[in-house]
């Protein structure tokens, strides 16, 4: 068994002491008005309904990171999707996600708030 209190590697962060894990990850309210849980985020900004802008307390080392992202169900739709803004391409510093939703037995897609979202970012540190 190994046990520390503290793990790095010489040079580089300490982020970088274990390649794979999470370099960034929030969970956030409904609409994602704030953060409730997060690692490595300054902050969440509302832009409109469903279009949100994380930011990072440390940047990334190069804006082609890896990201995961989830968004708790809207009431009364059959599907919500959470997922990167197109027209916005992700910096090193901020990430920009949208959530739409589907109500049951309809075809037209709507922004929507979501119940809660959530996501993380994988890649280096700066």
């Amino acid at each position: 068994t190994l046990r520390v209190n503290n793990m790095s590697k010489i040079g580089g962060t300490s982020q970088d002491a274990m390649l794979g894990q999470a370099k960034s990850w929030w969970n956030s309210n409904e609409g994602g008005h704030s953060v409730t849980s997060s690692f490595n985020v300054t902050s969440i900004t509302h832009n409109g309904t469903g279009d949100e802008t994380t930011a990072f307390t440390n940047a990334m080392s190069a804006a082609t990171y890896s990201f995961l992202l989830a968004a708790q169900r809207v009431s009364g739709q059959s599907t919500t999707a959470h997922m990167q803004y197109e027209s916005t391409a992700p910096t090193t510093s901020a990430f920009r996600t949208f959530t739409t939703s589907l109500a049951s037995g309809n075809s037209t897609v709507n922004t929507d708030n979501s119940a809660g979202a959530c996501g993380s970012i994988l890649g280096t540190l700066a």
